[in-house]
């Protein structure tokens, strides 16, 4: 199917009839599998179908009529989402090289990939993030600074979003606003009043539908691209009359993540005398905290030596971190980037940030290199031990390192790995009291030069202690608010 025909299959069922179909097998997939471990085969597979439900109620809600009478059944709704997974992309009609592989199968992965990681993780590092524990570094905006901003505290706003995305799963993606001003809810909201709580959801998270459809015709430019913009990643719960629709609850989670919040944050500065430069500030002051964020996680490994950052030379500064063992030293950048909407669609210019900043931090991790290599009086010693690259983005560059993308980044003088956040976390538990430890990144990072690696994926996953320190902390002692509410 070519993607005039789907839009136009969209268009021919009612809007607001549509969205509302879509909702009630989103809510029904997420009930079904919340209980399942993340790697189950039909966990998996209803995580796919959020993103393609997900990608479709975009379509719906920015190209859609209520100008239309057919019905709409449950079997539509698979067959728009079965239409969405087998188009055809306009790319492929032209030379099929290289660049047009990345465009297909970057499409494709930021489709299906961003609902298939942890809501926990991701929620416990946007307080990382965003929050003032001082372990974390500097904080990006103080706690009256944030409640300014928000309408609310950081944490209460993170809570009020996981409150809506369990509602939507409890109540099948539709939660009557009126409901939720009732008295029996008043617990979720205090110490505000609901109507408060509403308007913060009201601001940042809900849009009535044609406010959304403004939005994705005036960012969508090609009639033909489905994969781009989504505006139900800026407003991922619709207003319509008294109901609050959520057509992706998953959606939600991606709003209160890390790279949604910095919208959140670049949105309200555009009250500000000089809205570019305040954003400028606080992505600085947030890549700070990235940093920061990062020592702290490799801080986990206790039988590896960690070096933070080194000045020399008048000023010149070294990779974020050298991580010592044994068996081998670690160059670590960590960089508080996320793709952009061009690489999200495939689009890889000499100037995408792939090109700039991701290329930069092996040309940095290369430098480093140098200096040990030559014995510079500042840095440790090698003492005849190998060196490995290791760049950690603050959001997943998935098909990095992978054919067709093999030679967008290319490391310098060290083999060199990409490794998101997550997966950051989840590879540093095995090893944190691991007497072999050194010997096991050896293995796991990448020995040739010729490309970089993305995934470390023989190193075993756990459970990463400090996110479960922060979402103890922050949010184990009122989600029961929210579980007896729904």
């Amino acid at each position: 199917m070519k993607p005039a025909a789907l839009r136009q299959r969209v268009r021919s069922f009612p809007r607001d009839r549509l969205l509302r179909a879509i909702t009630a097998q989103a809510a029904q997939d997420v009930s079904v599998t919340r209980d399942m471990a993340l790697d189950h085969p039909q966990a998996k597979l209803a995580q796919v179908r959020q993103g393609m439900l997900f990608a479709v109620a975009g379509i719906c809600v920015t190209s859609g009529t209520n100008h239309r009478s057919k019905p709409v059944r449950p079997s539509d709704v698979q067959d728009l989402v079965d239409g969405f997974h087998n188009l055809w992309q306009p790319v492929l009609d032209g030379q099929i090289d290289d660049a047009v592989w990345r465009t297909v199968l970057s499409r494709i992965a930021y489709v299906q990939f961003p609902f298939q990681l942890s809501p926990m993780a991701s929620l416990a590092r946007s307080l990382c993030l965003y929050g003032t524990d001082p372990r974390f570094g500097d904080a990006v905006f103080d706690e009256d600074e944030m409640r300014d901003m928000l309408g609310t505290t950081l944490p209460r706003f993170l809570y009020l979003g996981f409150a809506m995305f369990s509602f939507a799963i409890s109540r099948g993606g539709r939660i009557p606003r009126s409901e939720l001003l009732s008295d029996s809810y008043a617990p979720i909201f205090a110490p505000d009043s609901a109507q408060h709580g509403l308007d913060v959801i009201d601001r940042w998270l809900a849009a009535p539908a044609d406010e959304l459809a403004c939005m994705g015709r005036q960012m969508t430019a090609d009639p033909g691209d489905l994969w781009g913009f989504n505006p139900l990643f800026e407003r991922p719960i619709i207003a319509i009359g008294d109901e609050y629709v959520v057509p992706c609850p998953a959606a939600i989670l991606q709003r209160l993540s890390p790279q949604g919040l910095l919208f959140v944050v670049r949105d309200a500065l555009r009250a500000d005398a000089d809205p570019n430069k305040a954003f400028n500030a606080f992505t600085k002051r947030l890549g700070a905290r990235f940093e920061d964020y990062a020592g702290e996680q490799l801080g986990l490994l206790e039988l590896a030596t960690v070096t933070p950052e080194i000045s020399y030379g008048g000023g010149k500064l070294s990779v974020d971190y050298i991580v010592e063992t044994p068996q081998v030293v670690v160059l670590v950048e960590a960089k508080a980037i996320a793709p952009t909407l061009d690489t999200r669609a495939g689009k890889f210019s000499e100037d995408s940030d792939v090109a700039r900043k991701l290329q930069k931090a092996c040309d940095q991790i290369a430098k480093t290199a140098e200096l040990l290599e030559k014995g510079h009086e500042r840095f440790p010693s090698l003492n005849g031990r190998p060196m490995r690259g290791l760049v950690v983005t603050r959001d997943p560059y998935y098909w990095l390192g992978a054919p067709f993308f093999d030679d967008l980044v290319q490391p310098k003088s060290i083999p060199t790995a990409f490794v998101s956040a997550h997966e950051l976390e989840v590879m540093l538990p095995p090893l944190m009291h691991d007497t072999a430890c050194g010997a096991r990144l050896l293995d796991a990072l990448p020995n040739e030069l010729r490309s970089v690696s993305s995934r470390l994926t023989e190193l075993a996953q756990g459970e990463n202690p400090l996110l479960f320190e922060v979402w103890d902390a922050d949010y184990e002692p009122i989600l029961a608010d929210i579980r007896d509410a729904a």
